[in-house]
């Protein structure tokens, strides 16, 4: 036996196996069909379903609209960072949409089908008093 060979195979049996670090970012919506994303976002989605409310005095007042967002998470789930970006024309609905995230946050680890290392989600806060009820998308 060649203990220099010995020596290299223990060394490299000893070695550990390391995990690539995930790298990059991706930019879904909460009603993606992309099979990587699809059970994440129904978690993020029922998520802020939990913290979502009609704000009483925008329905005392009549007042619908749509508050379009984005907001990135990183892989163990924090809120890194939340921007409007389309008012619902009425800051009392943009201001719940932006407390709704706030208040979901932490959001759920990112499961072994999502392997980049931030997630931008862009989410639609539907308000409306009539017709199915309140939506996310």
């Amino acid at each position: 036996l060649d203990p220099e060979k010995d020596a290299l195979g223990a060394a490299r049996l000893r070695e550990p196996t390391v995990k690539p670090v995930p790298q990059g970012e991706d930019t879904i919506s909460l009603d993606t069909t992309d099979k990587r994303y699809v059970s994440y976002a129904r978690v993020i989605k029922e998520t802020l379903m939990a913290q979502w409310q009609y704000p009483a005095a925008a329905k005392e007042n009549l007042i619908e609209g749509q508050t379009y967002l984005i907001f990135t998470l990183s892989r163990d789930g924090s809120l890194l960072d939340l921007k409007l970006i389309g008012s619902s024309g009425y800051s009392i609905l943009d201001d719940e949409a932006m407390r709704t995230v706030r208040a979901a946050a932490p959001f759920p680890a990112f499961p072994g089908s999502v392997t980049v290392a931030r997630l931008h989600i862009k989410a639609n806060f539907d308000y409306r008093l009539t017709g199915v009820g309140n939506s996310t998308q």
